[in-house]
């Protein structure tokens, strides 16, 4: 479905349960977050990234992309200004490496937070993040020691497939 149809209907469930205080949109698609966005300026949202050595062309990891694998053609989609980044480009953005590139991009659009592959989430990363303005949050991790470091880190949100994990961990 479209990306800007299904933001409108998350938007209205959202709304007519009362949820517009508790609920905070997350997507790959930065174009349902956008239009939530411009929908309801007040409901929260976080831009998710897949990892960056993925999005990223120049990554030493590209070299062993399989030619018209998905890794291959994301990695193509992101060098062309990828249709799901709605326009908030890393490419024309300044920064040193790419991780900063793209936290750019992200602050660059109706952003409050970057949902973040937790690999990608590094002392250097958060403090970008945080100075950009943006809430750091991190998708699927189920390892102890990675939410005791991300917990260290000072992440706003863990999602976790392991809640009894992160109990144990974070207790």
């Amino acid at each position: 479905a479209d990306p800007r149809t299904l933001a409108d209907a998350a938007v209205a469930l959202t709304r007519e349960h009362g949820m517009e205080e508790t609920v905070t949109f997350v997507s790959f698609d930065w174009r349902a977050l956008a239009r939530a966005k411009e929908q309801a300026p007040h409901i929260l949202n976080a831009f998710t990234t897949l990892p960056f050595f993925q999005l990223d062309p120049e990554d030493a990891s590209a070299a062993r992309d399989v030619p018209g694998s998905q890794d291959d053609l994301i990695r193509q989609a992101s060098a062309n200004g990828a249709p799901w980044m709605n326009g908030y480009d890393w490419r024309s953005q300044k920064g040193a490496t790419f991780a900063e590139r793209m936290l750019r991009a992200i602050a660059s659009g109706p952003a409050d937070g970057w949902f973040a592959w937790a690999g990608d989430v590094t002392p250097e990363t958060m403090a970008q993040a945080r100075a950009l303005g943006l809430a750091v949050s991190c998708w699927t991790v189920d390892e102890e020691a990675e939410m005791k470091r991300l917990a260290a880190l000072g992440v706003e949100a863990i999602l976790t497939d392991r809640p009894d994990r992160m109990a144990k961990a974070l207790g």
